[in-house]
């Protein structure tokens, strides 16, 4: 079984652009140490941890930087803002295992967080704690537990900046899920990470190199358990390059290496010990206006220790976009491509496609719509494998007040499966959710 590609912010993860400067924030887009697909749960709004899909509708804003009322508040103690939350959902899944035989289950799914940021000029500490439990009625071996503690520190030293970070996930990967092989049950993998990058600002050019070293250790799976041996450290070195055009406009350049080093080794194969190169390139642009969006192309090469094992080489990509037409609609939507593995597979490596796209828009005040599309697929190098799975979602939430939201969602999801294994199968999901937010309210 080929290793998974480690892509801890692999040409395709999102960033918080007001938090760090844009030539800053690429240097995480090179590959950097993470499993299959796990990089959504990554922590944002922390330095070195940052998401670029931050902003949303305002509820019921009628011009470009208008309040309404129902916008959530922080707790205030001295220089640090704390905002805490509490999500308790009821719903219903008609097929949990995508499977040709579905099995059904209500859902009850109950999360928390907590996230303290300082709110200095200059410098920048923040922490957050996130825990989120999937309860599936009528079948307990496929309930969950995600959790993730995370820190982050940005130190401006002139117009330079340094980024430290470290977080811990313990989270799972289901048998729903793109490029997942022979798995009956969730599997956990927990994540330890420590990153570090800084940005040397030379008028408009910017030089950026970064490091992260991460550990993932597996378990689980169900009765064919074959995870404990994706079990690896990961070393990513990482150099951006940026030219400043403009104030909201960066050409940039980035070249990212990742070795990994495997644990144990399955009896009677090589050793899986890998190296990961990329090179990609693009532009980011970034105004305070209605439009922003992102493109970075380029190419990556995986090579193998062992002589026997013959490398992956292939185009990488990225394609974001956040467009506000109105202040009551916001329209996001990004296309990525990348190499990523199959823990169950005995196939391995596959190219990885992803398209998302979503409408946010105010119907009223405080009553936000919203419209969710994405596409993934995963096509194997070494067979006929191909998996795609379709989904399209439909939700409302009522924000009642500052601290309290309801909200109803729907989605349907269509998998297809070619090759050694055949499938077809839909699944519908629908969940009916309630937030607070403990001091938010004036």
């Amino acid at each position: 079984m080929r290793p998974k590609r480690v892509t801890g912010a692999k040409a395709g993860t999102g960033f918080r652009w007001q938090i760090l400067p844009a030539a800053c924030c690429l240097v995480l887009l090179a590959p950097a140490a993470h499993a299959q697909l796990l990089e959504r749960y990554e922590p944002s709004g922390i330095p070195g941890f940052p998401d670029w899909f931050t902003d949303t509708v305002q509820p019921g804003a009628t011009k470009q930087g208008e309040t309404t009322g129902f916008e959530a508040l922080s707790l205030k103690v001295g220089s640090f803002n704390i905002d805490p939350m509490l999500t308790e959902a009821l719903g219903y899944d008609s097929n949990f295992l995508n499977s040709a035989h579905p099995v059904s289950s209500p859902t009850v799914e109950s999360a928390a967080s907590v996230h303290v940021g300082s709110d200095w000029t200059r410098n920048a500490i923040d922490a957050s704690v996130t825990v989120d439990d999937v309860r599936y009625l009528d079948a307990a071996s496929q309930s969950y537990t995600n959790w993730s503690a995370s820190t982050g520190s940005r130190l401006d030293i002139g117009e330079d900046q340094a980024n430290f970070a470290f977080s811990h996930a313990t989270t799972y990967s289901l048998p729903t899920e793109v490029g997942s092989f022979g798995f009956s049950q969730p599997y956990r993998t927990s994540i330890e990470e420590g990153r570090a990058s800084y940005q040397l600002q030379l008028g408009a050019f910017s030089i950026t190199p970064g490091f992260d070293i991460s550990s993932y250790t597996n378990s689980g799976g169900g009765p064919n358990d074959r995870v404990s041996f994706d079990n690896r450290i990961a070393y990513t070195g990482t150099l951006a390059l940026g030219y400043a055009l403009t104030d909201s406009t960066t050409l940039v350049l980035i070249g990212s290496d990742t070795q990994a080093r495997f644990s144990e080794t399955r009896p009677g194969t090589p050793n899986l010990n890998y190296g990961d190169a990329s090179v990609l390139a693009g532009i980011d642009v970034h105004p305070d206006g209605v439009l922003r969006y992102r493109a970075l192309v380029g190419y990556e090469q995986l090579d193998y220790a062992t002589s026997g094992l013959a490398g992956v080489s292939a185009p990488a990509a990225e394609l974001d976009a956040v467009w506000q037409p109105t202040a009551l609609t916001t329209l996001t939507g990004r296309v990525t491509q990348s190499l990523q593995n199959s823990a169950g597979a005995t196939t391995g490596t596959y190219t990885y496609t992803a398209v998302h796209g979503r409408i946010d828009h105010a119907y009223l005040r405080n009553l936000i719509l919203d419209a969710v599309i994405d596409y993934q697929s995963a096509d194997f190098t070494d067979s006929n494998e191909h998996q795609s799975v379709l989904t399209a979602g439909v939700g409302a939430r009522w924000q009642v007040n500052r601290g309290l939201a309801l909200a109803v969602n729907y989605s349907f999801q269509s998998l297809s499966a070619t090759g050694e294994v055949n499938r077809d199968t839909t699944r519908h999901t629908a969940t009916l959710q309630v937030t607070f937010r403990p001091g938010a309210f004036d």
